[in-house]
């Protein structure tokens, strides 16, 4: 069965605004207390009942899948613009390579 148009019309146009959407909201959760503490309530219940691993749906760029690792959880995102989920792939990536500068540089400090 073919795929619906509407869905290759909307994977189109979020491809188009990846880049821009995720410099556009790359540190939007830090400016919004309450999301943070929405989703640090999920993934404490989360840890407490053992569930797990965690999916969003419609991660975008992956700043919520991200920000629910840095929790603690197992999370991954799943998109309809594989545009958006080259960007989070690449934001994945930076985030690591500067955790392993981080913690190479402790280990010389230390």
């Amino acid at each position: 069965m073919a795929e619906p148009t509407y869905l290759d019309t909307t994977r189109a146009s979020y491809d188009t605004v990846a880049v821009d959407y995720h410099e556009l909201l790359r540190d939007s959760l830090a400016g919004s207390p309450l999301d943070r503490a929405m989703l640090g309530a999920f993934a404490d219940r989360v840890r407490a009942d053992d569930i797990g691993p965690v999916v969003e749906l419609g991660c975008g760029p992956g700043r919520v899948t991200a920000h629910l690792h840095a929790l603690g959880l197992d999370a991954c995102g799943i998109d309809l613009s594989p545009g958006m989920v080259a960007v989070a792939r690449r934001a994945v990536a930076r985030r690591a390579v500067a955790r392993r500068a981080v913690a190479a540089r402790r280990a010389v400090e230390t």
